[in-house]
């Protein structure tokens, strides 16, 4: 009986797991042909996901999608992107509709089944498509995974033999079938499956890739180079291939090449901080700073990665006893003992490693980051404004330095920086949503629902940013527009009891609002109520040089109006205190008074309605 091992994604060597998650977009097979232009939009998606820029690589290949509708493997890259990006509800209710619309379309069927998720689903969907057409190979490929998830590898390998039945030179059936009999601990039968698959499509990247993944963890390392090298040659633009090939190199201490090829992987995505951190080790190796033994269990704690922190806290210590000054191995081990709950040792532990390298934007990064684990806000401003200093352009660094500073009450400073991210990668929508929470904390509900409705744009089944400004309209009173948003969510979610809910308390707050506003003589205004005189000669001067009377009410108001942009609603100007009700009774609509002193404070009141 043979050893089960358990599957691995063999898309990347152990020690390179972190590059996971990008989903490789790879080109339509012959018997799929797309038009120039869907082909273009289609590579420049892969060019952009390959620079970890997955948001921005959701437009263009919607494109290439509605140019090459028929192209099975363009939606599943599609398919792969959206999860990842974490919309799946949206994804689901666009391939139901498709499904719907066509339900004698085997395609449809499967991509239906695997755009859920759901192995139980998805096996009902893929078994409907066989009933259509008896070798769709999509769905007997399909049923493989669904089996393989299951544990049955028995049935898998049947299922993926029989998709090959009907199409030999059908890869993607090949690689499954390869990594299958590779968990089965059958080498030499997933690696004769991976030179078929090599001999059925010369130019696919996968197999190079895989196999040469399995030889460097055998110990061939020469093999292992040799195929990652035709790796790089048939993906120029994919650094997972330049990466895997780098560390076989490093092994074989071939320093300056394995420095070239990390190099290369952080030109096409220089987020890649284990990669930077690698292309260190490799550097001060070279130099003579870190010993090569240090390599060992460097590599062993990135295998450990995020899923198993003590360990790899227990690897990057032994690093650390080899190479005591190997910044990156300190920083690594900071966030492992976080993740682990040792709060302290960990933040010594990343402070370490910005003493030894003060000017590496990664390390200041990873130690602004732990700092705001720790709820240790004003230390963590500190290292991420040094880090953005150094690495103007890096998002990762811009997102949390925002997060930072909305945490400590900077929320105009948030905006500008968010600002800066979304110049560099303006079709995030969760960039356009923490854009909105910024417009929002600083009291501009307008802005706020503005860069939601950004986000949804872009993303129409974000569910989270419809939920956001949802509450954006009621807190601006903007009652009937949050309606009509809430029937989007509830075409979401019919039924559901705790939207029911909100809708009737919605509705009462309208009606309230409206009978206020309807008694006679009510007029609607918004307020600047400061408590310095100082400021109060700030505002007037401001606002005779014809500045908005809102935003200088989000910037210097200090009642709770500052987040409704001044706004304090209908009121009957003779319920008012004498000396403001005779200020504003002969006010005409956008007109403002002030200030009016009340003692200790100042008021400035526009009429808005």
């Amino acid at each position: 009986m043979q050893t089960v091992r358990p599957l691995l994604r063999l898309t990347v060597l152990i020690f390179a797991l972190s590059m996971i998650g990008a989903p490789a977009v790879v080109q339509a097979s012959s018997s799929e042909a797309v038009s120039a232009e869907a082909s273009r939009l289609w590579s420049q998606a892969r060019a952009l996901i390959n620079q970890g820029l997955q948001a921005s690589a959701l437009q263009p290949l919607k494109r290439a999608r509605q140019l090459a509708p028929e192209s099975v493997q363009l939606h599943c890259d599609y398919q792969d992107l959206m999860t990842a990006q974490g919309f799946i509800v949206d994804l689901v209710k666009d391939y139901e509709g498709r499904r719907d619309a066509a339900p004698s379309n085997p395609d449809l069927h499967y991509l239906f089944g695997r755009a859920t998720g759901d192995p139980t689903v998805a096996e009902k969907s893929f078994q409907k498509a066989l009933q259509l057409d008896a070798k769709n190979k999509w769905a007997l490929q399909g049923l493989g995974g669904v089996a393989a998830v299951r544990g049955d590898l028995e049935a898998a390998q049947a299922r993926y033999e029989e998709a090959l039945a009907v199409d030999p030179s059908f890869v993607i059936a090949r690689n499954k079938l390869a990594g299958l009999h590779y968990a089965r601990g059958d080498n030499e039968a997933a690696k004769r499956a991976w030179r078929a698959a090599m001999e059925a499509s010369p130019d696919d990247y996968h197999a190079y890739l895989n196999m040469g993944a399995v030889l460097s963890i055998e110990g061939d390392l020469e093999g292992s180079a040799e195929l990652l090298r035709l790796a790089v040659q048939r993906a120029p633009g994919n650094p997972l291939a330049f990466v895997n090939l780098g560390y076989v190199l490093f092994k074989l201490r071939r320093f300056e090449l394995a420095s070239a090829n990390f190099a290369a992987a952080l030109a096409i995505n220089p987020r890649d901080r284990t990669v930077a951190g690698s292309l260190r080790l490799a550097e001060d190796v070279q130099a003579g700073s870190v010993p090569f033994e240090a390599f060992a269990p460097y590599e062993k704690a990135l295998s450990a990665g995020s899923r198993d922190p003590k360990k790899a806290a227990q690897h990057y210590r032994e690093v650390l006893l080899l190479a005591p000054n190997f910044a990156v191995a300190h920083s690594q081990l900071g966030l492992a003992l976080l993740a682990l709950g040792e709060a302290d040792e960990g933040i010594k532990s990343l402070g370490k490693a910005v003493d030894q390298s003060p000017d590496d934007a990664g390390l200041l990064f990873n130690l602004g980051t732990g700092l705001m684990a720790t709820e240790d806000f004003a230390r963590a401003l500190k290292h991420l404004e040094r880090a953005q200093e150094i690495d103007s352009g890096d998002l990762d660094i811009l997102t949390q330095l925002a997060l930072t500073q909305l945490a400590l009450g900077r929320a105009q400073e948030a905006c500008a920086t968010l600002g800066q991210a979304l110049e560099i990668q303006p079709r995030d929508p969760v960039l356009w949503v923490q854009l909105a929470s910024a417009r929002g904390a600083r009291g501009d509900l307008e802005g706020a629902a503005e860069a939601t409705r950004r986000a949804l744009t872009i993303a129409p089944g974000f569910a989270s940013a419809r939920m956001q400004l949802l509450a954006i309209l009621v807190e601006d009173k903007r009652f009937d527009e949050a309606l009509a948003e809430l029937a989007l969510i509830e075409e979401l979610a019919p039924g559901n009891e705790e939207l029911a809910r909100q809708r009737l308390a919605i509705e009462s707050a309208r009606d309230a609002h409206l009978s206020t506003a309807e008694r006679s003589g009510n007029m609607r205004f918004a307020r600047i109520f400061v408590t310095s005189q100082r400021n109060a000669d700030t505002v007037a001067e401001r606002l005779r040089a014809g500045e908005s009377f809102e935003e200088l009410a989000r910037t210097y108001g200090e009642g709770d109006e500052r987040s409704r942009s001044g706004d304090i609603g209908y009121l009957d100007p003779s319920s008012l205190r004498e000396e403001l009700g005779r200020a504003v009774r002969k006010l005409k609509v956008g007109r403002w008074t002030g200030p009016v002193g009340l003692g200790s404070s100042w008021v400035f009141l526009k009429r808005t309605d």
